[in-house]
Order: structure tokens, then C-alpha cells, then sequence
């Protein structure tokens, strides 16, 4: 599967795992990233809130079980943040 985030289009068969962030960086900012792992190092995709990084999260997942090729993550997160703004 191929994702496309920030204009950088990543072969999800690259890496060995993908991993959500999950650590408090201090009492009021959280670890809103999704990182896909390699070998020696990893990617971060960086989301403005947790429920962002969840929603893609669940996407990627949802789209690989249904054997999607490509998911353009520039295009669904507008959509996301407007629907979170106002609350739909």
C-alpha cells in the first residue's frame, strides 16, 4: 500500500511496522504521530490532535484489510480538521 502525506508518497512494504505515538512530551502536549518504522530509523507524520492521528490511524489499517493501493492522507485531513471544528 501506498500513502501520500505531505506531498511525500511512502510504499508501506518499506517498513517493518507503523507506530502510534503514545507518549506524554509534558502534562499538556501529547505525541499526535504516526512513525513508520524501518531498520535504523523511522518516518514521523505529525497530526494537529490526537483524534486526527487516530482517525488516520484506523485508515490505514481499514484500507490495507480492504487491499486499497493508495490512500492520499493530504486529501481526507481537511475534510477531518473541518469535521472537528464544527463539531459534524
Amino acid at each position: 500500500m501506498y500513502i501520500k502525506y505531505l506531498d511525500n508518497i511512502h510504499n508501506l512494504d518499506n517498513f517493518l511496522s507503523i507506530v502510534k505515538g503514545q507518549l506524554e512530551v509534558t502534562t499538556s502536549h501529547k505525541d499526535n504521530c504516526i512513525y513508520l518504522v524501518k531498520q535504523q530509523n523511522h518516518f514521523s507524520m505529525a497530526f494537529l490532535t490526537e483524534d486526527a492521528r487516530n482517525f488516520i490511524l484506523a485508515k490505514i489499517w481499514d484500507d490495507m484489510k480492504a487491499g486499497v493501493e493508495f490512500l492520499d492522507i493530504d486529501e481526507i485531513l481537511p475534510t477531518f480538521y473541518d469535521a472537528e471544528k464544527y463539531k459534524i
